[in-house]
């Protein structure tokens, strides 16, 4: 790749401050070392209130999603409404905020998105661009027996690598660099 071609990368996060800020901080590290790049950070605007303003002017543009008080306010004026009324309010919502997200990566290179936002993986499939789902928590605790048979059956084939890998760090040719924790 040229040094002169820039790389868009898009952040969609929702969550409360403490899921969105590690990841916040992860799209300004990035700015901060390649400030020609453009990183795009896609966020309810309640979230990054009261931040600093050198995070505010540090080249980020900053994309708005709806914030939850909309949906509550939809489901508020919807309660004299039959269920079905109430559901098309949410699903209307649904569907400017992913709206949003899908005009706010269009040209990405990257798209980086939070478990609160899987449709960031849609996103991408549909725009053909790399994306990975990053999670600023450490699973303490392993997964619930069931886990493995579940998925055995959902992706045999990762089911299979991950099997064949053994303990330690797995490279997945498409997928990248994971650390192996089925044989934990």
């Amino acid at each position: 790749m040229s040094k002169q071609q820039r790389l868009r990368l898009v952040f969609m996060c929702k969550g409360t401050r403490g899921d969105v800020l590690p990841l916040l901080s992860i799209a300004l590290s990035y700015k901060l070392q390649h400030g020609g790049d453009e990183v795009v950070f896609a966020c309810v605007p309640l979230v990054l209130k009261g931040l600093s303003p050198q995070v505010v002017d540090s080249g980020l543009e900053f994309v708005p999603l709806p914030e939850p008080q909309e949906f509550e306010q939809a489901n508020i004026s919807a309660n004299d409404l039959h269920q079905d009324a109430r559901t098309a309010c949410n699903d209307a919502l649904l569907q400017r905020e992913a709206s949003v997200c899908m005009e706010a990566a269009k040209g990405s290179n990257l798209i980086v998105f939070n478990l609160f936002t899987l449709e960031g993986y849609f996103i991408a499939q549909h725009l053909n661009v790399p994306c990975i789902a990053a999670s600023p928590f450490v699973l303490m605790k392993s997964p619930p027996p069931s886990f493995e048979d579940k998925l055995k059956d959902a992706h045999p084939v990762l089911y299979s690598l991950l099997k064949l890998a053994g303990p330690g760090i797995l490279v997945l040719p498409v997928l990248g660099v994971y650390s192996n924790w089925l044989h934990h």
